[in-house]
């Protein structure tokens, strides 16, 4: 196979998003608990229902992370009879600050990166709101190993239809033979990069186990450092 690119997923596969965003909310959460002695466990488990409520949408229709931000919380305190808006600004204040002061790469990602994209051209291609990719990206400082970055909260389309990866295709000219994907999510990545065409390598981080119905990614990894022997092994990259 003749790769001319590599596409990578950016939460979970370049940096720790998950881990990032949880210690932020978990900053939120003390500070609900402190003032209004709200409960810790009925505070995660409701909040964990708005999220898997209002995610999806957050993938493509445009709105910041602060105005997604500003309704969860305001619901998760409505649903504790909380009604103050000063706290929902002092919340947003706390997850943005502690977020971005969470953030790393992943473990041996700067090096790959460094390595990659000298030998061929490199694309995030991934699922959020704009200003919240987007300062990511410049927090880690990925800007520099990138030719191009493609969002859904910009595109105004998803991964796991294949739609985002086909407008990162048509924008770049290539063809979905010509590049690799790399990305953690079995539904977004390995499912719509399979829809797309593209050669899937997936980031299986949690070590998640298919049924033999299930579409097959091309490769897996267990780490980014596993990364080289596959693109080496495969492509002579």
């Amino acid at each position: 196979m003749n790769i001319k690119a590599l596409f990578l997923d950016l939460d979970d596969t370049l940096h720790s998003f998950s881990i990032s965003a949880g210690t932020a909310m978990n900053e939120v959460y003390n500070h609900m608990v402190k003032k209004y002695a709200l409960p810790m466990d009925r505070l995660k488990q409701t909040y964990a229902q708005i999220m898997a409520q209002t995610e999806k949408d957050a993938f493509f229709n445009g709105r910041t992370s602060r105005e997604y931000r500003t309704e969860r919380f305001t619901k998760l305190l409505t649903t504790f009879n909380v009604q103050d808006e000063d706290l929902v600004r002092e919340l947003l204040d706390i997850y943005s600050v502690t977020l971005e002061g969470a953030m790393v790469l992943s473990e041996g990602v700067g090096h790959l990166l460094g390595r990659l994209s000298q030998k061929k051209p490199l694309y995030i291609v991934s699922e959020g709101p704009s200003d919240a990719q987007r300062r990511a990206i410049d927090k880690l400082g990925l800007a520099t190993y990138f030719q191009g970055v493609f969002i859904s909260g910009e595109a105004k389309k998803i991964k796991e239809t294949g739609e985002l990866f086909q407008h990162a295709l048509e924008k770049t000219g290539y063809k979905p033979e010509e590049v690799v994907l790399i990305g953690d999510s079995y539904a977004r990545d390995v499912v719509g990069g399979l829809a797309a065409g593209l050669y899937v390598v997936w980031f299986n981080r949690k070590n998640e186990q298919l049924n033999l119905k299930d579409k097959q990614p091309h490769a897996q990894i267990s780490n980014m450092q596993e990364l080289d022997g596959i693109l080496e092994e495969h492509f002579r990259i």
